[in-house]
């Protein structure tokens, strides 16, 4: 008899560029100073964004600092 086991689905692994943007945005930090501090446009901090909401699996930008504290251990 064969016992089944749950698997807890993957943790999603962020880049090193998502991790700066989500700590970023965990500071409070806008799209603009976020561009600015990390040397990138706004629009690549915004598809940051865009991919964090897809790798975190959040349907708001508000919404992807508390995940990625859940992520991090730090809820």
């Amino acid at each position: 008899m064969a016992s089944e086991v749950e698997h807890a689905p993957p943790r999603p692994v962020l880049s090193e560029r998502q991790r700066q943007v989500a700590r970023a945005l965990e500071r409070g930090l806008s799209t603009a100073e976020i561009a600015a501090e990390l040397g990138i446009a706004p629009r690549t901090v915004r598809a940051h964004c865009d991919s964090l909401r897809r790798t975190l699996g959040v349907p708001k930008r508000r919404l992807i600092v508390p995940a990625f504290r859940d992520l991090e251990g730090r809820a």
